[in-house]
């Protein structure tokens, strides 16, 4: 006779680890004069589990079941928020994502954006002449030394004309007018800047 197997499971959660024989009752098997085997140690059973397939796994309680097993998985929902399955017999909900949602941003997101955009093209210009940010470089007008008073009045003059083409469209593109544009788009349209 061949030993039988035996099925172990985890003593907390059920699930199935794999297979073993029976071992040897050597008292038994001296006393039957034939090999007898010792019964099914804890957390382990002679009923065989079930078959299982991907991201399932077979539990044993009282009975086996099959269970979804998606332990590891991460998951985002439409508003963007992440989570990860840490537990057997969960299903990623219905509608959720396996990888990070690209939320569109709002109008005002965009909005936002595109004066960022222009914000900064506006202070790295003026960096490039030495100023910390276009607004400095516009504190300069009336000053005595020519050279600060006509670069002063050009970024003055440039910002304002700046800001006026980038109102201009995007009350064009609220308006239905144009096609929305991104931030990079506005910014190649702006005028530019002609040194005094």
């Amino acid at each position: 006779m061949s030993a039988p197997t035996y099925y172990n499971y985890h003593p907390v959660t059920g699930e199935y680890l794999g297979a073993t024989y029976a071992l040897v009752d050597p008292k038994e098997t001296k006393v039957n004069e034939s090999t007898v085997y010792l019964g099914p140690p804890a957390n382990a059973t002679d009923d065989v589990p079930p078959v299982t397939g991907a991201n399932q796994v077979a539990i044993y309680n009282n009975g086996w079941s099959v269970m979804p097993d998606h332990r590891g998985e991460v998951y985002w929902l439409l508003d963007g928020s992440r989570h990860e399955i840490v537990s057997v017999g969960i299903d990623p909900p219905s509608g959720s994502f396996s990888s990070e949602p690209v939320i569109p941003l709002t109008t005002d997101e965009k909005l936002e954006a595109i004066k960022s955009a222009v914000q900064y093209k506006l202070d790295s210009t003026a960096k490039t002449y030495g100023y910390d940010s276009i607004l400095t470089a516009v504190t300069y007008v009336g000053s005595p030394v020519v050279k600060f008073d006509g670069e002063a009045i050009a970024f003055r003059n440039w910002r304002a004309n700046c800001w006026d083409t980038c109102y201009t469209l995007l009350a064009q593109w609220q308006a239905g007018q144009i096609n929305e544009m991104s931030p990079t788009e506005v910014v190649a349209l702006l005028p530019l800047f002609v040194e005094p």
